[in-house]
């Protein structure tokens, strides 16, 4: 549930997991995990574009899993 400043509930979401069979109960079975680069990463990265002199591009894509079309039938149980 997201909350605003007051704890009002403002929406819920919700995550599908459809393999959750690779998670066994019991070993962060509750927790929800993203892959997300840190910053120290990120900061690394530009460094040695710089370095080498390397052109870096950007190209910033945030959930374009989430809405994409599907060209096949996807069966869940």
């Amino acid at each position: 549930m997201k909350q605003d400043e007051c704890g009002a509930i403002v929406k819920n979401k919700e995550r599908l997991i459809v393999r959750d069979f690779i998670q066994p109960k019991g070993i962060d079975f509750e927790e929800v995990f993203a892959p997300v680069a840190r910053m120290e990463s990120a900061r690394l990265l530009m460094a040695l574009a710089v370095a080498k002199d390397c052109h870096v591009h950007h190209l910033d894509i945030i959930s374009a899993f989430l809405n994409c079309e599907l060209a096949e039938t996807v069966f869940v149980k």
